[in-house]
């Protein structure tokens, strides 16, 4: 504890500020609905690959998961 203080004393900036201190809050960024479109995309792709090697690992074990 006393070496926090003592560096916070010699460089102020390292102390935490308070949350009183901190900048008002950023709201949350809207996403263009293409991109969110695109996002989906993406995650029902990935979805999919993963089921398929799941579904090929499955058959090529003789219907058992490893």
């Amino acid at each position: 504890m006393i070496r926090v203080l003592s560096i916070t004393a010699k460089a102020p900036w390292l102390a935490i500020p308070s949350r009183q201190d901190s900048a008002t809050p950023v709201p949350p960024k809207q996403r263009d609905p293409a991109e969110q479109a695109a996002a989906l995309q993406r995650r029902e792709t990935h979805y999919r690959g993963v089921r398929d090697a799941i579904e090929a690992s499955f058959l090529m074990n003789g219907g058992r998961y490893l």
